[in-house]
């Protein structure tokens, strides 16, 4: 059993103060929402691929009083470090990907957030990861692509990807930089978006976020 596991089952319902500090070491999740929070719209519903135990969303819903948020997870276990001040405003889509969301679920949205998502994915189906997203979004006009992720080639970096491997039990974990994201995302979408990077990597390095539009029709 990996050591993220053990200290889950060990710590119990305390589990989630010492994930904060755990995660803290790696990013500041305050920073990531001041970061990515201009580019969300007034209003808007967010998409968060792959939200995990939901923390970020304490921290951007805590900023933004005017947004709401459909988390899917492939996980079964999703939103168990969220709010329950925040709960009325996240609707929890577990045992779910986007393949699946794009089949059942034809409410509006806004906003795609995928944070600390793609560097778990293999390389080899990064390429599917990207096809499903470009299905999901659809031809809505307008429609926002957030991505965060860890820049590799940083001192924070390697460590955040050594204790994914040795601590949170992730073997396949590889980090992925802006430029290939950039890249993928472009060609999965077969077209021209605008692409831009927030201002989260000179605030948290390497931590970075870059933001795709689809101009309005």
């Amino acid at each position: 059993m990996e050591i993220g596991k053990i200290a889950r089952k060990v710590l119990g319902k305390h589990f989630h103060i010492i994930g904060s500090l755990y995660r803290s070491v790696f990013v500041d999740l305050y920073v990531v929402s001041q970061s990515i929070s201009p580019y969300i719209f007034r209003g808007s519903i967010i998409v968060d691929v792959g939200g995990g135990d939901g923390e970020l969303l304490n921290s951007l819903l805590s900023l933004r009083p005017d947004i709401k948020v459909k988390m899917i997870d492939r996980s079964k276990c999703i939103g168990g470090s969220l709010k329950e001040e925040f709960s009325s405003r996240v609707e929890l889509f577990p045992g779910i990907g986007m393949d699946r969301f794009t089949n059942v679920e034809h409410h509006k949205f806004d906003v795609v957030l995928i944070s600390d998502v793609v560097h778990h994915i293999s390389d080899e189906e990064r390429g599917e990861f990207f096809s499903d997203l470009r299905k999901m979004v659809g031809d809505k006009n307008g429609i926002r692509i957030i991505i965060k992720d860890i820049e590799p080639g940083y001192y924070r970096a390697s460590l955040s990807r050594i204790a994914d491997r040795y601590i949170s039990g992730d073997k396949n974990v590889s980090l992925i930089g802006s430029r290939d994201i950039s890249r993928m995302v472009l060609e999965a979408f077969g077209e021209s978006l605008t692409v831009e990077r927030t201002d989260l990597f000179s605030r948290d390095k390497p931590n970075f976020a870059i933001v795709f539009s689809r101009k309005q029709a």
